[in-house]
């Protein structure tokens, strides 16, 4: 299961999961980020780095939260993935017409 840590970057937020994502798992990290979700920051940024994914069906998750955090106040997601082949998935799932898909969140 992944722990997560978040962090306030001014209006905007950083979050951080951390270990393996699977089918399983998805449901603690949607709980989680649906939080971050509900306090209507400016911007998320999902910073993939650290985070091992069991397969593409986990990475839908973000495709519904992405969705979700534009709904109520507009808020974009980014998901920044600095493995290729985490990109190449995310790309291949099409997540990026939701949300903007980058190499790194700039911060570390």
């Amino acid at each position: 299961m992944p722990s997560v840590a978040v962090e306030s970057l001014g209006t905007a937020t950083l979050v951080r999961p951390t270990g393996r994502l699977d089918t399983m798992s998805t449901v603690e990290l949607r709980s989680r980020l649906g939080k971050v979700i509900a306090e209507q920051p400016a911007g998320i940024a999902v910073d993939l780095a650290w985070l091992t994914v069991e397969g593409d069906v986990p990475l839908t998750l973000f495709l519904a939260l992405a969705r979700a955090a534009a709904e109520p106040a507009g808020c974009p997601m980014v998901l920044c993935a600095p493995s290729a082949r985490l990109r190449t998935a995310l790309h291949r799932l099409r997540i990026g017409r939701v949300c903007r898909c980058a190499r790194a969140c700039g911060r570390r």
